[in-house]
């Protein structure tokens, strides 16, 4: 667990472990909001509304929730999926790439969280900000894109358009 989450924060250098720039927690208040901004503009060129209840950003259309968006950025994923009550397979759990692989591994580990996201799906921040790129997004693609990048996917891997 402790080599999980040194992987997931820090990186090593002569044998020190040090926190990643990227993970300053100024940094990732700083890429919350525009992951924010992005989960909304995305959904406006897909034609969804987006409302905000609580910490979920919610897509809907003609009153009717299509997808729910948790953001995070940490993998404290069990504070982010409990007591949700809209269907696991409308959300999804939009979080930093290096927290993806430690989350996994905690659901992988525990059994009780692992059923409390069945059905969740788990979008990295990279893919985000791909699709915001893509200017022919369709509600069609972007499913297939969010289930073209599985969690256990290698770093450096490309995505295919």
């Amino acid at each position: 667990m402790i080599y999980n989450v040194l992987h997931s924060y820090a990186q090593r250098e002569r044998g020190v472990w040090r926190l990643r720039d990227e993970d300053a927690s100024s940094r990732r208040r700083e890429e919350l909001k525009q992951m924010a901004g992005l989960i909304e503009s995305i959904g406006a060129r897909l034609g969804y509304v987006t409302r905000r209840d609580g910490a979920a950003l919610i897509w809907e259309e003609n009153g009717r929730t299509e997808h729910v968006f948790y953001l995070i950025a940490s993998a404290l994923v069990g504070r982010a999926v409990a007591g949700d009550t809209h269907p696991p397979e409308k959300c999804l759990l939009v979080l930093p790439g290096g927290r993806a692989a430690l989350a996994a591994y905690k659901q992988q580990r525990d059994p009780s969280l692992a059923e409390a996201m069945r059905g969740w799906r788990m979008l990295k921040f990279r893919l985000l900000r791909s699709l915001a790129e893509i200017p022919v997004l369709t509600r069609q693609t972007f499913e297939e894109q969010i289930i073209s990048d599985p969690v256990e996917q290698a770093e450096g891997q490309l995505m295919m358009f």
